[in-house]
């Protein structure tokens, strides 16, 4: 009956983690932002600055990415966090050849919104953009705010 037991709370446990998200960008590298087969995949919605939050962006699956581009140099420190009322974000930092430098799904077990950390690298291409999507594909809306120096 033990066995039984810890069987069933080692199962609840696993049903309630998320599968890991593993989205790649690497066919997007040398495609023109304004090309139908990148807008096919991502809508670059505008840019952010340092100290930017974003008004609410809608996110439906088709195209299944949003964006926002910025311009990071090497050794910009940059906090990003992805929020939402009614989804769950799913977030990507990439770089100008689409490169993933970082990603995100919950930033902590009490929240899912996303949250991102990072420095940029010494031969940071930019510009950078950051990616996401809901985890679920579903109509939710996202705020976007960009931190850094």
């Amino acid at each position: 009956m033990r066995i039984f037991v810890a069987f069933v709370v080692v199962l609840a446990a696993c049903a309630q983690q998320k599968a890991p998200v593993s989205d790649s960008f690497s066919d997007l590298a040398g495609m023109d932002t304004k090309s139908d087969a990148f807008s096919y995949r991502m809508k670059v919605i505008g840019s952010l600055d340092y100290g930017s939050v974003s008004a609410s962006v809608k996110y439906t699956k088709s195209p299944r990415y949003r964006a926002f581009q910025f311009d990071g140099s090497p050794g910009d420190a940059i906090d990003v966090w992805v929020t939402s009322d009614d989804g769950d974000p799913v977030t990507w930092v990439l770089d100008g050849n689409f490169k993933t430098l970082a990603k995100n799904d919950d930033a902590s077990s009490s929240t899912t919104n996303s949250n991102i950390t990072l420095t940029l690298a010494d031969d940071n291409q930019a510009p950078n953009y950051i990616v996401f999507r809901d985890y679920d594909l579903l109509t939710s809306h996202f705020t976007v705010k960009l931190s850094g120096n």
